[in-house]
């Protein structure tokens, strides 16, 4: 976000943020950011879409506004939903050939702190393909690409990759030592 300074105030507004569990935001999701950054820097351009996702029930879909979990104001009212999970989708072409190539990771809000050694393991075990992320969203991504080239489409969407990209053999460290040991879960 260094581009600019509206970049950077744009990364602060209410509309742009959803709750996170510290361990989750100061761990995984930080790290799985760090990695995106490197990806950008190894293969050019890069989209990326950025994701909340509310299916505590595990049936696919969006759960009822009711079984969110919800924060806690000062005022004791809960408000706000707590997505159970979040995921970040990123296409870009491939350094070597530059064929568009797709990764999507699907990782638990959760609140536990997973160790720094386990972090590559633990990203990839969340590898998932686009079609899963579509149903428990209901969004359908990539739909245009390549002037509806429906092959590309379902090449991109339907195969889970086997393992994260490579790109930049620093891995940023989780900042969760930072975060509170008696949090909350609900």
């Amino acid at each position: 976000m260094t581009r600019s300074d509206n970049a950077m105030l744009n990364t602060f507004l209410m509309s742009n943020m959803a709750p996170q569990h510290c361990a989750f935001n100061r761990g995984p999701w930080q790290v799985l950011e760090g990695r995106i950054r490197s990806w950008v820097r190894s293969r050019g351009e890069a989209w990326i879409i950025t994701g909340a996702i509310f299916d505590r029930d595990t049936v696919p879909g969006r759960d009822p506004d009711g079984r969110a979990w919800r924060m806690q104001s000062r005022d004791k009212k809960r408000r706000v939903a707590i997505p159970s999970a979040f995921y970040k989708i990123v296409l870009a072409g491939d350094p070597q050939t530059q064929e568009l190539q797709a990764i999507a990771v699907l990782l638990p809000n959760i609140d536990k702190k997973i160790p720094r050694r386990e972090l590559p393991g633990y990203l990839t075990a969340h590898l998932v393909s686009i079609d899963v992320i579509e149903t428990l969203t209901g969004h359908r991504f990539f739909s245009k690409l390549a002037a509806g080239d429906r092959a590309t489409e379902n090449r991109l969407t339907t195969i889970a990759a086997p393992a994260l990209w490579a790109g930049g053999e620093v891995w940023p460290g989780p900042l969760d030592f930072k975060c509170k040991a008696d949090y909350p879960e609900r």
